[in-house]
């Protein structure tokens, strides 16, 4: 008989994360490739030097896995990675640099980030998008509709409606103070938007 002094699930995760460990570790003494395949987002940034994300058959994105997770360059990529809030918006200017794109309501000069052929749609990471008091200076701000609230232990997820019917997600650590149905201030900084290939 096998007494445990913690669910199973737990255990299975301690383990999970030793071999990751371990992995790492041969990986780094014998200087070897290794090519390792896994549908499990967390264990590829972990484990990975590079990652390759594909789909059909075709490499949408290969790179390194920080710049893979905070700054995708195609669609499929951003929606890949839990908590990206990918969103349309239309195209109203731009430069060299930079594209205008106009998002439920507002202008945003968004930088290309070495993009060649900027889309339709923008993408924004959960945790760069703030919310209330914490909002007001970011140098863009929108209007939202606060539609659910999730406690996830150390952070907090907050659903919104914008003006333009899209929804959008933002993570934060600090607890906001609003009712659901409520009206709230949305900030970010341009820089956290990215411009996806479509």
């Amino acid at each position: 008989m096998l007494l445990l002094d913690e669910p199973l699930s737990a255990l299975d995760e301690k383990i999970r994360r030793a071999m990751q460990v371990e992995l790492k570790h041969v990986h780094r003494r014998t200087g070897t490739t290794f090519l390792y395949v896994t549908h499990d987002q967390e264990e590829a940034l972990t484990l990975s030097d590079r990652i390759a994300v594909i789909n059909r058959g075709q490499c949408m994105q290969c790179d390194a896995p920080e710049r893979l997770y905070k700054r995708p360059r195609k669609r499929f990529v951003a929606e890949f990675f839990r908590g990206c809030n990918v969103l349309e918006a239309v195209r109203a200017g731009g430069s060299a640099d930079a594209v205008t794109y106009r998002l439920a309501g507002i202008d945003i000069d968004v930088p290309l980030g070495g993009i060649q052929t900027p889309g339709r749609h923008l993408a924004i990471r959960a945790e760069n998008v703030h919310l209330g008091p914490f909002a007001q200076q970011q140098p863009c701000r929108l209007s939202a509709t606060l539609l659910e609230t999730t406690f996830r232990g150390t952070v907090l997820d907050y659903r919104l409606a914008l003006a333009d019917r899209q929804t959008l997600v933002a993570t934060m650590t600090k607890h906001l103070e609003a009712a659901l149905g409520s009206v709230v201030e949305v900030g970010f900084s341009p820089e956290a938007v990215i411009v996806l290939e479509d």
